[in-house]
């Protein structure tokens, strides 16, 4: 999850995550996971559903 956040940061052009942007990223990755449009595999790992 975290290198996650911290590429998403980076992607959208934000050099520094700072702890709101992490929060926000985190709640938009945990909204994902929710509405199934990204699953969590048993390693930890994320991925979009196909």
């Amino acid at each position: 999850m975290e290198d996650l956040i911290i590429q998403t940061s980076r992607v959208l052009g934000i050099k520094t995550t700072r702890k709101n942007t992490w929060d926000r990223i985190e709640k938009l990755i945990q909204s994902g996971i929710e509405s199934n449009e990204l699953t969590r595999t048993p390693n930890e790992m994320i991925y979009f559903v196909e």
